[in-house]
């Protein structure tokens, strides 16, 4: 067998460490592997070849070496390799995947098990990060065609961003099993900006690393919507002042629900208020969480505080704080304990 057929896991391991259980420790609740999650991991899998033959030093690596790998915790050791792999997942089902047919459930659950096993690695992987990237702005062009009918103000997004910064945070929550809501900004595509949320059990200001694993994450996008009146909005009101509004659609999923209607869904309204006074270049920012929104007690997770929140969400308005100055925190909380999903 060729050098390019075969890897020796003793060094592989000792270099980049071996993956094994650390790849079941997040359950995922899926029924089926959908194609595009298929045609996802194929781009990935691909650019992943390459990046293992370029740290192996290899001129070449075939796809029985990336086959080794994906079933590495189910072959058994052997003198004679190809008798000891085990055959539910061959070098051929991997070449035909490769060129653009799609594997069975079966097969294809181990392969979903090594791509998720490489997100979780503690080094970031190139072709996991760019492979998101493109995936999330293929959501926020869909999100945009759903949502956005009419056109936005000239640079609103640069804006949003400028005076956002790159988190937002809610002062402790009253009555709420969650103490404070972070958002974190991310990149902007399609008039949308992609958002990555942590509701968090405990107290940020206190900025206790220890607690930051009690976290738990969403994803999303924040969807500028323009108002109807948002020309009369320019005009001075009362001693001159100027005001203005935007609102936008602030939509949560929690990934590992992979999409359930029911599970893990939270839909919100945040109203910028932008207040100028008379002869003055400062302008005042407040940023609210407007009904009708249910952010404050996420579908799926009620079960782990006062039930009767989401019934008295009608009578809740929130603000969202807008200085970076718990940044450094904050970005831990995100760093450390969220390595986001691919799909």
């Amino acid at each position: 067998m060729s050098d390019g057929n075969t890897i020796s896991f003793a060094a592989y391991a000792k270099a980049f460490g071996v993956r094994n259980a650390a790849r079941d420790k997040e359950k995922r609740h899926r029924v089926t592997y959908p194609n595009a999650w298929q045609d996802l991991c194929r781009e990935i899998m691909i650019a992943h070849k390459e990046e293992t033959r370029i740290q192996l030093e290899y001129k070449r690596l075939g796809w029985q070496a990336i086959r080794d790998l994906v079933m590495q915790d189910y072959d058994q050791p052997n003198e004679r390799a190809e008798v000891g792999r085990d055959k539910r997942l061959n070098r051929q089902d991997l070449e035909a995947w490769a060129n653009g047919t799609y594997l069975n459930d079966d097969k294809f659950g181990f392969i979903d098990r090594y791509i998720n096993g490489l997100r979780l690695d503690e080094e970031p992987h190139n072709e996991l990060i760019n492979a998101k990237q493109k995936y999330t702005i293929a959501q926020a062009a869909m999100i945009s065609r759903m949502y956005q009918r009419r056109r936005l103000k000239s640079g609103m997004i640069d804006y949003l961003q400028e005076v956002t910064g790159e988190f937002l945070y809610t002062d402790e929550i009253d009555g709420s099993p969650y103490k404070h809501i972070v958002l974190r900004f991310e990149i902007a595509s399609c008039n949308v900006i992609k958002i990555s949320a942590a509701y968090c059990r405990f107290d940020i200001t206190k900025q206790n690393p220890g607690e930051m694993a009690n976290a738990v994450f969403y994803e999303g996008f924040l969807i500028p919507v323009p108002a109807d009146n948002s020309e009369s909005a320019k005009e001075p009101g009362l001693w001159g002042i100027r005001s203005d509004s935007w609102f936008c659609w602030l939509k949560l999923y929690r990934p590992e629900f992979q999409g359930s209607m029911i599970d893990g869904c939270a839909d919100g309204r945040l109203e910028y208020l932008f207040i100028q006074p008379p002869e003055s270049d400062f302008v005042h920012i407040t940023i609210n969480a407007k009904l009708p929104n249910s952010i404050f007690s996420p579908a799926g997770e009620h079960s782990l505080g006062n039930q009767s929140l989401r019934q008295a969400e009608e009578n809740k308005s929130i603000i969202f704080q807008h200085d970076q100055k718990n940044r450094d925190f904050l970005a831990r909380i995100f760093n450390e304990c969220y390595k986001g999903y691919l799909f």
